[in-house]
């Protein structure tokens, strides 16, 4: 008996799940949740959001499959990028 299809990005999903609950650990526990924890939430939330379409869409893309792998790594950047900027400025 089948009880129904698999999610097609179950191994993607899983890896960023354990990469950004491994990244808010180490920014809480080793950076004492100060500017670097505050960037590393903004980005670990950026890519969630980011990623509820690949994972609530049927069909499978590459595309999908490449955000899900490599996307937190990408948001991370960004986001130390515009902290960069924005605490430069002020």
């Amino acid at each position: 008996m089948n009880s129904g299809p698999k999610h097609i990005y179950r191994h993607e999903i899983r890896q960023s799940l354990w990469a950004t609950l491994i990244l808010v650990f180490v920014s809480l526990f080793i950076l004492d949740g100060g500017y670097l924890n505050t960037v590393v939430v903004i980005a670990c939330t950026a890519f969630w959001v980011g990623a509820i379409l690949p994972i609530l869409r049927k069909s499978r893309r590459r595309s999908d499959q490449i955000y899900l792998n490599y996307g937190l790594l990408l948001m991370l950047a960004v986001s130390f990028l515009a902290a960069s900027i924005v605490t430069a400025k002020s």
